[in-house]
């Protein structure tokens, strides 16, 4: 049995070496960008549900809506062109690219019905419902 031997040329070498690093440090940015995006849009969870799933859809629901119209409501909050006293406020403490996160964030999450608080008794005030 003869085994045949192909050697890879030195610079295709580094050339592959080359792409998974590249792979590797684009990975890790994506996986940081999630991160950032998530530490972000906690801060909007005590309104909007700890899911993006707001308890009878005041303030709405963000989970599941559009990238570009969450961005360009948070964008319009931020500019002063949408009222919202609140809203104004937490906009305008966000840059551009931290807004395109949080709006990034709650458009992957999956829409539905908020699970409401438990009362004080441990019973549910409501069921999500698929």
């Amino acid at each position: 049995m003869t085994v045949i031997s192909h050697r890879i040329p030195r610079h295709s070498r580094r050339v592959g070496l080359l792409l998974v690093a590249i792979c590797f440090v684009a990975g890790q940015a994506a996986a940081d960008d999630v991160s950032r995006a998530r530490g972000l849009a906690a801060n909007c969870t005590t309104c909007h549900g700890s899911d993006g799933r707001s308890v009878g859809e005041v303030p709405p629901s963000l989970a599941g809506r559009d990238r570009a119209e969450l961005l360009q409501t948070l964008l319009d909050y931020r500019a002063g062109q949408r009222a919202s006293m609140i809203m104004e406020q937490h906009a305008r403490g966000y840059s551009e690219a931290q807004l395109a996160l949080i709006a990034g964030w709650f458009s992957r999450l999956p829409a539905g019905v908020a699970l409401a608080a438990p009362r004080a008794d441990g019973s549910s005030t409501g069921a999500r419902q698929p």
